[in-house]
């Protein structure tokens, strides 16, 4: 668990509490950048939408969680090549996650829906 440990670091190096957090969750971050990233290749010309709502899923799923979503891999892959609302639209349908609020859900969705 990341605040016990957090709290043990916290009482052995004297570093004030929101620091260690900001860093751990800086780090967290990172990470789910670079898979997204891995995930996806061409990440850095999707649009801003697109990249975010690939390292929120990656955050939420790691990075082997984010490569079971092949078919969300694929739609993207066509959407950028056509560039249609259409195509934007069917690979938002393909990043619902089960377990997650429904309002995350739609969220990422209407993230990727805006990639046209």
């Amino acid at each position: 668990m990341l605040i016990p440990s957090i709290i043990d670091l916290r009482a052995r190096s004297g570093v004030p509490l929101i620091s260690l957090i900001l860093v751990s969750i800086q780090k967290e971050l990172s990470q789910a950048k670079s898979d997204a990233k891995s995930y996806y290749p061409d990440f850095n010309n999707l649009p801003d939408t697109v990249q975010w709502a690939l390292v929120d899923m990656a955050f939420n799923l790691g990075g082997a969680g984010l490569k079971k979503y092949a078919k969300l891999k694929a739609a993207l892959e066509k959407a950028v090549q056509s560039k249609a609302k259409a195509d934007w639209e069917a690979a938002a349908k393909e990043s619902n996650r089960n377990g997650i609020q429904s309002s995350r859900n739609a969220a990422i969705y209407a993230w990727i829906a805006q990639g046209c």
